[in-house]
């Protein structure tokens, strides 16, 4: 058992003064010549890759026009609207004398289909003044719950309800 003690610590020390007393060796100078050489061959790898890419560039666009006649693109589309605001109903509505069905009496109507030109609007409401269909002479008072407007309303005059007819 002492001798295999004996045996370790000898290879210890062994392997310990090998280690110390190894050299290193001192880091090698490069040589410019090879430098030189390893900066060519790189600039030639890169100027070769490249060529490469410029060719496949080149060769990957499409084909130049050739000279067509030019062709006629359809005008625009163009929808005319009414400067003249318009009044129609999806069910046939009653054209008064004033804004209260209670109080003024039916004149005309405006029908499903047909189209009222609006000269007006009530102030405070949903009453329109428009020319009354039957006779586009005479205005009338409709009511605008089953109504479509068409065309701009803000400019058109706001009104106040008329003086209630006196009974006959």
């Amino acid at each position: 058992m002492i001798y295999k003690r004996f045996v370790i610590a000898l290879a210890i020390l062994a392997i310990v003064t090998l280690a110390c007393s190894t050299t290193t060796a001192a880091p090698a100078t490069p040589d410019l010549a090879d430098m030189q050489v390893a900066v060519q061959q790189t600039l030639d790898y890169e100027n070769a890759v490249n060529a490469q890419l410029t060719q496949a560039v080149q060769s990957a666009q499409p084909p130049a026009p050739t000279q067509q006649a030019p062709t006629q693109e359809p005008p625009p589309t163009v929808q005319v609207t009414s400067s003249v605001p318009l009044f129609s109903v999806s069910m046939d509505t009653n054209c008064r004398e004033g804004p209260s069905a209670e109080i003024w009496k039916a004149i005309g109507a405006v029908l499903v289909g047909q189209k009222a030109e609006i000269v007006a609007k009530y102030e405070k409401g949903h009453w329109y003044i428009v020319k009354n269909p039957a006779n586009p002479n005479e205005r009338c008072w409709v009511y605008d719950f089953y109504a479509t407007i068409e065309g701009d309303t803000s400019l058109l005059p706001k009104v106040t309800i008329p003086p209630t007819p006196t009974p006959h």
